[in-house]
């Protein structure tokens, strides 16, 4: 797991080798290991590694530093920050050539069935000198060119300079896990692991992609694009990949798609127990794959039913009774009852016998550390529950924990929100299944604690959506201002008519590809390598992703339960009140209060003479919703937390 980043002048000009070592000394928290560098002329000339303030002593030693090696700087320059994860000798350090010296490659991510590769590819004739997957990735790319990425299993984002072929190849692992922001004009190509990093060789000050922010001011997206909140500064989509050639022509290809069928399907005993075995199968094995590590070892754990799968599937292969000895979780607790999960989270740990740490984030922690939080998070987000995630990975470092198992991706395989109900139920009825959808509408009442009546009443209130473009806060946010509110109000129809809600599986591909998952991986990645950790994400391996997609609905909701099958499959291995639980958390924090505690930072961003986001959100409007009729303290409300943290951002990164 590391940090990478570089230049590239396609008109010919020598790279300003201090600017890629300022870029990655912004990287330094995503690897504090080892650093290196590697600088040629693109696209086929010499090549020098150089080592930096922070390489290995064993390397530092043969490699000539980066300043001296720098009076002959050529048209490329490659940085790169090692967490030195797996083979953590000087062997693993990167830029990494192959044994040719005609590929180079700076890399960030771990490919988890490096061993199988390996194995294969030793059968064709390759030979290796590390335990590195690094190594692997070269022979791989040598051996099957851009068909390699098909056959990882893994979380990459890498640059890999081909002298051969006169070209840049980088690529960005398929749901996405890992980050890769670049920059392209028609001198040079530059690229890093966090927008932050590529700041310093862009050659304007930052300045806001409207669109971008609009998107996220009023209705809470990011990451749902190729486009950043910085103009001009891109991300490479998940599951594709893109070249650079020695004209400076740029193309990007996507080179993976989700399959997923729209069917709604049927669901009996006898269908739903072989499923429920292959789901456990598969979900283990997942586990087992990103058990690979030679640094220790952790998980997070809320108490909900994915991550206690995760840490239940560990206890597992690691033999029951030795599991406290070798694995260790984490958890978020709060005084509040209606955000605290304790009672469950110790069920598992007693369970699965591991030895446990719980976290208690406060108010008056989280405004302490809101710069940080902002800085390392790249872009302004969305909830404080941000800040929980950031404690917990905090805490794993603290306690010697370098890797982190955690249960991002479960909700949108097998549709684990209560918001899918009404979906599922506005399904039924246009395909006209009528005694289903009664069944379903009493199941789900009573699962939810709520009247059949209401529950219908929200699957109707699915059917008026798109009346909503007619009423006032149509715009998602009633806070932006009139006339940036109005140039972009078309974008709302594109966004909805991009989630189904007529549709469950339909709606679960979009969220999962584009929406939910793409967003809460940006924050899982910068929250953990904020503390030089490296998280692994079992229910986004695909081999798991696309069997779920190929279930029908009806496996998935059923009965008035979501994730049915998952249910079903971990029944013994996880306790039963886990895996039953209706009373769902999601990862809350107790926001109103936290909200309350911050008022005299909240009155300080919304001051009208000084409010730098007035082109986007009406200062006035934001007071009279965060302190109505003059109150002393603010209240939650998440558009309001949606422009505060936007107007932090701006202030932060220095945008007027």
């Amino acid at each position: 797991m590391c940090g990478i980043a570089g230049i590239v002048r396609t008109d010919g000009a020598a790279v300003d080798v201090g600017l890629v070592a300022q870029m990655t000394e912004r990287l330094r928290h995503r690897g504090p290991d080892d650093e290196g560098y590697v600088l040629g002329t693109f696209p086929d000339g010499t090549v020098t590694p150089a080592a930096g303030n922070d390489t290995v002593p064993p390397l530092r030693a043969t490699l000539p530093a980066l300043d001296t090696a720098a009076a002959s700087s050529g048209s490329l320059v490659f940085g790169h920050r090692r967490l030195a994860i797996i083979d953590c000798t000087p062997a693993g350090h990167q830029p990494m050539g192959d044994a040719s010296g005609a590929l180079w490659v700076v890399y960030n991510g771990e490919i988890y069935n490096y061993l199988e590769l390996r194995a294969e590819l030793e059968q064709k004739g390759h030979t290796f000198s590390t335990h590195s997957d690094t190594e692997v990735l070269l022979a791989a790319y040598a051996e099957w060119g851009l068909a390699c990425l098909g056959r990882f299993n893994g979380m990459w984002a890498f640059c890999l300079w081909d002298r051969r072929r006169r070209w840049l190849f980088c690529a960005r692992d398929r749901f996405g896990v890992k980050p890769f922001y670049y920059r392209h004009d028609e001198a040079a190509f530059a690229f890093a692991s966090e927008i932050k990093a590529l700041l310093p060789a862009s050659p304007t000050p930052p300045a806001i992609n409207e669109a971008l922010a609009y998107d996220y001011l009023a209705f809470d997206f990011l990451d749902h694009t190729p486009e950043t909140m910085i103009a001009g500064i891109r991300q490479l989509p998940p599951a594709h990949w893109l070249t650079l050639d020695e004209r400076g022509q740029l193309t990007v290809q996507r080179y993976y798609t989700l399959p997923y069928t729209s069917a709604g399907g049927r669901a009996d005993d006898a269908t739903i127990e072989p499923l429920a075995g292959a789901y456990r199968e598969l979900l283990v094995d997942a586990v087992r794959l990103r058990l690979r590590t030679d640094v220790p070892l952790g998980s997070c754990l809320s108490g909900g039913l994915d991550s206690s799968s995760i840490v239940c599937a560990i206890s597992r292969l690691f033999g029951g009774d030795h599991s406290a000895a070798q694995q260790r979780t984490f958890t978020a607790a709060y005084d509040d009852p209606a955000c605290d999960e304790r009672r469950f989270a110790e069920q598992v740990a007693a369970a699965a016998r591991v030895q446990a740490t719980y976290v208690f984030p406060s108010a008056g922690e989280l405004w302490n550390e809101i710069l940080a939080l902002t800085w390392h998070q790249d872009e302004p987000f969305g909830s404080t529950s941000i800040y929980a995630q950031w404690c917990v990975m905090r805490a794993a470092r603290r306690g010697g924990v370098t890797v982190m198992l955690d249960g991002q991706g479960g909700d949108e395989l097998l549709a684990g929100y209560t918001m899918y109900h009404p979906i599922l139920l506005k399904g039924l009825l246009c395909r006209a299944q009528l005694k289903t959808l009664r069944n379903e509408i009493r199941a789900g009442a009573q699962r939810l604690g709520q009247s059949p009546w209401r529950l219908t009443g929200k699957a109707a209130a699915v059917f008026y959506e798109p009346l909503r473009r007619f009423l006032p806060a149509a715009h998602g946010s009633d806070l932006l201002s009139g006339d940036f509110a109005r140039r972009h109000r078309r974008r709302r129809a594109g966004w909805r008519a991009a989630r189904s809600t007529t549709n469950l599986q339909a709606r679960l591909w979009a969220d999962m590809v584009q929406f939910s998952i793409p967003q809460l991986l940006h924050y899982e990645d910068r929250n953990s390598m904020a503390f030089s950790v490296e998280a692994r994400l079992p229910f986004l391996d695909y081999r798991l992703v696309e069997w779920a997609f190929a279930q029908p609905a009806a496996v998935k909701l059923h009965a008035g339960w979501t994730k049915y099958i998952a249910r079903k499959a971990v029944a013994g291995l996880c306790p039963e009140s886990i895996a039953w639980r209706t009373d769902k958390v999601g990862f809350a924090t107790p926001e109103a209060a936290w909200m309350h505690a911050g008022g005299e930072v909240l009155r300080l961003l919304s001051d009208p003479g000084t409010f730098r986001a007035g082109r986007f959100i009406d200062p006035l409007k934001l007071r009279a919703a965060m302190l109505p009729n003059d109150e002393p303290a603010p209240r939650w409300r998440r558009d309001v937390w949606r422009a505060t943290s936007f107007e932090l951002w701006m202030r932060l990164f220095g945008i007027s």
